[in-house]
């Protein structure tokens, strides 16, 4: 399962960017065919209106396409059982989801903002505000995006509920701190794992990969002989630092997790074919803070998988090709 901060719609949740770029709200409304304000999904309670669903539709749509080749996917060719505009549709309809279970969270457990929370709101628009050219120029730009001030401001103070969710988390007495140990042993039956990794690549990559991990099993302290080779690494040399990751995730390749999920803390893997490249992995004691983080979204993704989610006819029976197919052409008629 992925990091929230990067799932929402690359995720991040999307939810620490969201506040400049995105699409959705009245172009995605005007290429449904739909008001704003109509509710289109509900998550135990909490009705979710057009603006909002279709922003995730069209992101979901957008971050589909740029994965594809050429013009973008077929709509309704077949992905995995699911044609990929129900996939896309899903995809929005789980990330609708995931907000609203941190506001309906945030309620039940008197998360609010802040003062501190609002300052950086608003530190974080004239921001935007400043780099857009002006108020007029951000406005206009938010619009044919398709975000409305209103809109992105919101989005923006969910992330802030759920950094104060995460801390409340890791308040000892509070409703959501695990007992102790729960942490440790759910780490352990997800397969969490803590680690350093470099990457080689171009040409000679695995001869030098060979070398490099001479080099760094030569001494006896592994940390060390890390950073200094990260010190003198050529360009083709990428060196990541203590990633913690579960099978999964898009931090590391698949290979690469499953290799130094087979080491001992201290050890380097052999070199292995991934991203592109060769890889050394060296496994790290487990990093009980990133472990607690993960424990955390686990429990706020499968409390949005196990919601009670009444989805409308209207976003059920909505044609994603045609509905993107149209947004393609507002946007192009109206270019921020």
């Amino acid at each position: 399962m992925k990091k929230i901060a990067a799932l929402l719609l690359a995720l991040p949740l999307l939810l620490a960017g969201c506040a400049a770029g995105g699409a959705g709200g009245t172009l995605c409304c005007r290429a449904a065919g739909a008001e704003p304000s109509e509710v289109l999904i509900t998550v135990d309670g909490r009705e979710l209106t057009a603006d909002r669903c279709l922003y995730w539709l069209a992101a979901a749509c957008d971050a589909l396409t740029r994965q594809a080749a050429g013009a973008g996917p077929d709509w309704d060719a077949d992905r995995d059982g699911a044609s990929w505009g129900d996939y896309a549709r899903q995809y929005a309809a789980d990330t609708a989801a995931l907000y609203a279970t941190i506001e309906n969270w945030a309620r039940r457990y008197g998360c609010t903002l802040t003062d501190g929370d609002e300052a950086a709101l608003d530190e974080a628009r004239s921001g935007d505000v400043r780099r857009a050219g002006g108020e007029k120029a951000y406005a206009a730009a938010l619009a044919a995006q398709g975000l409305t001030p209103a809109l992105a401001r919101q989005l923006s103070a969910d992330y802030r509920l759920y950094l104060a969710l995460r801390a409340l988390a890791e308040t000892e007495g509070s409703p959501l701190c695990p007992a102790p140990g729960e942490t440790e042993r759910w780490a352990a039956s997800a397969g969490l794992v803590t680690a350093d990794a470099i990457t080689l690549t171009g040409d000679g990559a695995e001869k030098r990969a060979a070398a490099l991990r001479s080099r760094l099993t030569a001494g006896k302290d592994p940390a060390a002989a890390f950073a200094a080779e990260q010190a003198a690494a050529p360009a083709q040399e990428r060196f990541q630092a203590a990633i913690t990751v579960l099978p999964g995730d898009d931090a590391l390749p698949e290979a690469a997790i499953s290799a130094a999920a087979a080491l001992k803390e201290g050890q380097w893997s052999p070199p292995v074919a991934a991203d592109g490249g060769i890889m050394l992995l060296l496994r790290l004691p487990a990093d009980s803070r990133a472990a607690a983080e993960r424990r955390f979204d686990d429990q706020l993704q499968a409390a949005a998988k196990d919601a009670g989610v009444v989805i409308a006819e209207r976003y059920r029976q909505l044609d994603v090709g045609a509905f993107y197919e149209k947004l393609t052409k507002i946007r192009a008629a109206n270019p921020s």
